[in-house]
């Protein structure tokens, strides 16, 4: 059997996908996902466009839901304070309740964890060719919206990208 250092490593050069198909082999090596100094959790699935027409609302909504437990998942079965998160990466699509989950995760996570770097990508459904003045400002007030809801994932955030969106007059954050 290998020590738990070098399991870490091997399941630390996994994507999240592949590390939780390995967890549901190994009994040992979900027990091991808590420790891992990389958390890289994207709902753009690889090689899938937003343009492209065969993703439903329904299937942003699955993929936005994944990320929330996925999201989850890892970070609550972490240890408060004992494994440093060297990186805390997290792409999701700005859709109500589902974006402020993930926010309340992070949000916990950088109260309660070491973390080094936390990046947070935020994707709109609509790509910017497709976007009217409307949709822009209608995910400026989402984005609002989520911000107020989970201050406490920007409270050490190292980066953040945000797409396609405008605030209005009277939005502040």
């Amino acid at each position: 059997t290998l020590p738990s250092d070098i399991l870490v490593n091997i399941l630390d050069r996994l994507n999240v996908r592949e590390a939780a198909r390995t967890s549901i082999l190994s009994r040992r090596w979900s027990q091991l996902s808590c420790k891992l100094p990389r958390l890289i959790i994207n709902a753009q699935p690889d090689g899938v466009s937003r343009s492209n027409s065969n993703i439903s609302d329904g299937d942003f909504v699955r993929i936005n839901a994944a990320a929330v437990e996925a999201t989850k998942s890892l970070l609550t079965r972490r240890c408060p304070g004992e494994d440093t998160i060297r990186l805390l990466s997290t792409t999701f699509y700005l859709r109500g309740d589902v974006s402020i989950s993930i926010g309340h995760a992070v949000g916990s996570a950088m109260t309660t964890q070491k973390i080094e770097k936390a990046e947070v990508t935020v994707l709109t459904v609509k790509e910017r060719r497709h976007c009217t003045l409307d949709d822009v400002l209608n995910y400026g007030a989402q984005f609002v919206s989520f911000f107020n809801e989970c201050l406490n994932a920007f409270t050490g955030l190292t980066r953040l990208y945000m797409e396609n969106l405008r605030f209005g007059f009277n939005q502040s954050i």
